[in-house]
């Protein structure tokens, strides 16, 4: 999602600064490279960033989803450390703002350590959680705005095929001969990308209400929920696969968010407002014409 909104951020005419590592892969924006100011986080120290530039707006994307196999203490420290960095840093240098990138998935962390339970996704989970946690606790004694962007389950032009959707439709349009799904009663607020871009823009383009020494959060998702099972029969219908789809074929996994639907009357009272239907979204991923 970071490239697209930074394709968009281009477009509308902001200048950006963007950290990243050096062994990142910049494909996806490739087309815009010499447009933007690009910096390696091995490189040079965030605080020398900010005195380099004159930087009025964070907007953190970054994240490490802990996909490895490894302990993924790491990803505490992608999620956690370096974005309090940031945060401290653009403090020290007069920044005005801070937008961060939250999810759907902190919706489970109710009690979730006092029972000592397993969870989707974890570590990934945990150390959003723990961030926007620690960033609230401390947020009357921090000069600067905090607007926080819970994202529901984002889709879109680009999904790799590590995400479901992108799965999904690449399978689909392969026709393999089938795909093993748990049951399908989980339902998502399935958000499609230009929509979520959109959010992010009318959020920039209303800085001026926001306040610093205030926790501003916007839950970023169109307000209707709709299950995985009909979300992939809608997916299978629209590009005429042949793929078996095996509902109940996976068990879902423990102690998975069941429900999720965001409560976006903030974001809509900002001015923002979702476009595109998952019937429309699935048929621009899948390239069919409307008509």
């Amino acid at each position: 999602m970071g490239s697209s909104l930074l394709k968009r951020l281009s477009k509308e005419g902001y200048e950006v600064c963007c950290l990243k590592r050096s062994t990142s892969d910049c494909k996806r924006v490739e087309k815009i490279l010499d447009k933007c100011l690009w910096q390696n986080v091995e490189e040079k120290e965030v605080k020398d960033i900010f005195k380099e530039y004159s930087i009025q707006m964070v907007i953190h994307c970054a994240t490490d989803y802990g996909r490895s196999e490894d302990n993924n203490l790491h990803v505490y420290q992608s999620n956690i450390s370096f974005p309090l960095e940031i945060l401290e840093e653009a403090i020290k240098a007069g920044c005005k703002y801070f937008i961060n990138t939250d999810t759907f998935f902190c919706k489970q962390m109710n009690d979730v350590w006092k029972e000592d339970r397993e969870m989707y996704m974890g570590e990934y989970t945990k150390s959003k959680y723990i961030f926007r946690s620690i960033v609230k606790e401390q947020m009357e004694k921090l000069n600067i705005a905090f607007i926080n962007l819970q994202l529901e389950h984002i889709y879109g032009k680009g999904d790799s095929k590590e995400k479901f959707v992108g799965f999904l439709l690449d399978s689909l349009q392969s026709n393999v001969e089938q795909i093993k799904l748990t049951e399908g009663k989980q339902t998502r607020d399935w958000t499609y990308l230009e929509d979520v871009l959109d959010a992010y823009m009318v959020v920039v383009q209303n800085m001026e209400k926001f306040r610093e020494g205030i926790f501003y959060h916007f839950e970023v998702g169109t307000g209707k929920e709709t299950s995985l099972r009909e979300f992939v029969l809608t997916a299978q219908r629209i590009s005429k696969s042949s793929t078996k789809l095996v509902f109940g074929g996976k068990e879902t996994k423990k102690n998975e968010l069941m429900y999720s639907c965001a409560d976006n009357h903030a974001l809509l009272e900002l001015g923002w407002k979702p476009k595109i239907d998952i019937t429309l979204g699935l048929k621009e991923m899948i390239g069919v014409k409307n008509g």
